[in-house]
């Protein structure tokens, strides 16, 4: 009985390492997520017009947010690999999901496909993943 105890005890203290390593590191990365896309799913009347170097800057800052938190999980995830590959994941993932959330807004009322966006989206993605990046090394 002693023996399966402690096996139980050992599989839980895991399990829970495992969660806390997840709602650390993962759980941002996809509520933020979440929180990106229901924005970007709000027809434009509910938002206040932005002069245009306001609305890119947002733009940059949003995927800059995204990119960092993405770099962060994947710097600090348990598979080597992922951290090999974390720089260039984070600015892949999430410039593509910026591409994403573009190609959405063709769909909502008032709101339109900026190329100018997904340049804003790019470029806040890689500054985010060298500064990440400056920090680790």
């Amino acid at each position: 009985m002693g023996g399966r105890f402690f096996l139980m005890k050992r599989n839980l203290s895991a399990l829970y390492r495992h969660i806390s390593h997840f709602g650390h590191y993962w759980l941002p990365v996809i509520l933020y997520a979440g929180v990106t896309f229901s924005l970007s799913s709000l027809p434009g009347a509910a938002y206040p017009d932005a002069p245009l170097e306001t609305d890119k800057l947002l733009h940059m800052l949003e995927y800059a947010l995204f990119a960092f938190l993405l770099y962060r999980a994947l710097a600090h995830s348990p598979k080597s690999y992922l951290f090999k590959y974390a720089f260039g994941l984070s600015i892949l993932v999430s410039s593509f999901f910026g591409l994403t959330g573009e190609f959405q807004q063709l769909f909502v009322p008032g709101r339109s496909f900026e190329l100018a966006d997904i340049f804003s989206n790019v470029f806040g993605s890689i500054v985010a993943a060298i500064g990440y990046r400056s920090e680790l090394l």
